[in-house]
């Protein structure tokens, strides 16, 4: 289902992930942090707690659409949090002094100031010999009003705005050096950079699989116009089950995307099988009663249909009963696969019978002008 209150995340002191040693089979081996050098100390102590107050007051306020990006009681902020202990406990903020060891050891403890996650949103460092702490990184979060569900266009424009938002403060003067490498993250985002590989990669699986369709259509009828009518048909079977989709409300996941790279290769079985009858049936005029006359076009594709139109039926038949099994299986890939081979094999045998083959009543080739491969034969005997 759909999750509201995404979070984003802005985070200080890790720079990057090194995955060289990940088990890329291990769904939760994410790689090893690579951490920045976070140069807190009581020097620059008391600029870093004002900034990341403010930093906190301004993030929290953000406002899309005339709504308020992060949710009313969803904003965590430690350094707020560690503020407002500190005055409650009538005590001074900012610290002045041991700002890293007083901040670290509020973190350990069980006190808590509307701050349940403080121990997770900052990562403390104790070195027993020295006894003292340092900061890793720590990170400051919101729950947003987007959702897992979110649309790539949608989750693109805010990802936009939040890096042009992040960049800002980045620029600002009041910024203490130790805290100008920072970014924000989020789940969503991953999300919305797989939906854009999955628009991609559907469309290049069409692309490339109707461009291999033509080659082998080519290749095995040697006809130019058979072989563009064939194409015509496979990209109406094409247009037809994602409008299905659609209809069905599907949202392009990876099942959907695997689907519409294979659609094409699935639906030109039974296309090329006319489409070779046709080719190969030769009619001799003369045999042809006065009485039944009829083009060359029309026997062709009456033969063609007579030949192997029962065959071909009775695979589509064949294939469309075998994904009805599917139809009742727990498994949600197996179920929508198992729809969308049944819509394919109704739409490819529809277009099969009624468009690829009126076409080929209609306008089909009665000789080889069109054959590549006659007119290559031709031309090499002239010459």
């Amino acid at each position: 289902g759909i999750f509201y209150e995404v979070p984003i995340n802005f985070v200080w002191g890790i720079k990057d992930v090194d995955r060289s040693l990940a088990d890329q089979t291990i769904l939760s081996d994410f790689g090893s942090p690579i951490y920045a050098d976070l140069d807190i100390s009581d020097e620059n102590a008391e600029p870093i707690q004002l900034y990341l107050i403010d930093f906190c007051e301004e993030i929290s306020g953000l406002v899309f659409e005339d709504s308020n990006f992060f949710l009313e009681g969803k904003f965590s902020c430690f350094m707020q949090g560690f503020r407002d202990h500190r005055l409650a406990t009538n005590q001074s903020f900012p610290v002045q002094t041991h700002f890293v060891n007083t901040i670290c050891e509020w973190s350990q403890t069980s006190y808590n100031f509307n701050n349940d996650l403080r121990n997770t949103e900052i990562d403390c460092i104790y070195n027993e010999d020295e006894d003292i702490y340092s900061i890793r990184w720590f990170h400051i979060w919101g729950s947003s009003f987007l959702s897992n569900g979110e649309a790539e266009s949608r989750s693109r424009v805010i990802y936009d705005e939040l890096q042009d938002i992040v960049g800002e403060l980045k620029a600002r003067s009041d910024i203490p050096d130790a805290l100008t490498d920072f970014y924000q993250t989020s789940a969503q985002w991953i999300s919305m950079e797989t939906q854009s590989e999955l628009v991609r990669s559907a469309l290049y699986g069409i692309i490339f699989s109707i461009s291999f369709v033509f080659i082998v259509l080519l290749v095995s009828t040697f006809d130019i116009v058979i072989t563009v009518f064939a194409i015509f048909s496979i990209s109406g079977v094409v247009c037809t089950i994602v409008a299905a989709m659609v209809l069905m409300q599907w949202k392009l996941g990876v099942i959907e995307s695997i689907c519409t790279a294979i659609l094409a290769g699935l639906s030109v079985d039974y296309i090329v099988h006319l489409a070779n009858a046709y080719r190969e049936c030769k009619v001799n005029i003369d045999d042809v009663p006065e009485e039944n006359m009829k083009s060359i076009r029309y026997i062709k594709a009456q033969t063609a249909l007579e030949e192997l139109g029962i065959s071909v039926i009775s695979a589509a038949i064949t294939t469309g009963l075998s994904s009805v099994l599917l139809f009742f299986t727990t498994i949600l890939f197996f179920v929508k696969f198992g729809i969308f081979v049944a819509f394919a094999v109704v739409s490819s045998t529809l277009w099969a019978f009624f468009f690829f083959m009126g076409l080929l009543f209609l306008a089909g080739p009665e000789n080889d002008r069109f054959n590549i491969l006659y007119q290559l034969k031709k031309r090499m005997q002239i010459h």
